[in-house]
């Protein structure tokens, strides 16, 4: 039997111990307002910018902002995301209970263009580490795109005051946005290459 490295096993039982004080959190409601004011006010900084955002899944933290047709929003191909801006508020489609911009009704993303990528997260630390579902789909965009600025946006109870596990392929977030705060990372791979 093959062993699995210590740090998957240290990303299981943290991934665990997260998605549980996620879905335990109080006033989820009130937290969400909080949480949409900072990401408002973080974002007015960079309304020159394509800006990413996603459809959360049931747990996760809904920044969808309105109008839904001035943001862009991730769909999963292969394994890879794209990101698209619906024309309407009508142009998504379900795939994996996720809605999905519908490509044929939307505007593809410019990766030409200075853009904020905002995404999901199970925890995420001071450090910019970020544990997501495990799939490595953000991972694998922003290893792609390392010109676009990472935002992790994510209830408070989601920030690890301890170091996350990270392996070597996954990529820090510069910014952290949540109910209570608006926090530029310290990650040193980051520092000097995101632009603001």
């Amino acid at each position: 039997m093959m062993a699995i490295p210590s740090a998957l096993n240290d990303k299981r039982s943290v991934r665990k111990k997260f998605k549980t004080l996620r879905d335990e959190l109080q006033r989820r409601a009130v937290a969400h307002v909080a949480l949409r004011v900072n990401l408002v006010r973080f974002l007015l900084d960079y309304q020159d910018a394509q800006i990413c955002l996603y459809r959360a899944q049931p747990a996760e933290v809904d920044c969808a902002l309105e109008p839904i047709e001035n943001f862009f929003y991730p769909r999963m191909s292969e394994d890879a995301l794209e990101f698209y801006r619906p024309k309407t508020s009508a142009a998504f489609q379900a795939k994996r209970d996720i809605l999905e911009p519908i490509p044929e009704q939307s505007v593809p993303w410019d990766f030409s263009r200075p853009s904020v990528i905002c995404c999901p997260a199970v925890a995420v630390d001071n450090d910019g580490v970020r544990l997501g579902q495990g799939r490595g789909f953000y991972d694998r965009f922003f290893a792609e795109h390392p010109g676009a600025l990472r935002i992790g946006v994510v209830f408070h109870v989601q920030v690890s005051a301890d170091p996350l596990p990270a392996e070597s392929w996954d990529q820090p977030l510069d910014w952290i946005v949540t109910e209570k705060m608006i926090l530029r990372t310290r990650s040193p791979q980051r520092s000097s290459q995101s632009w603001t």
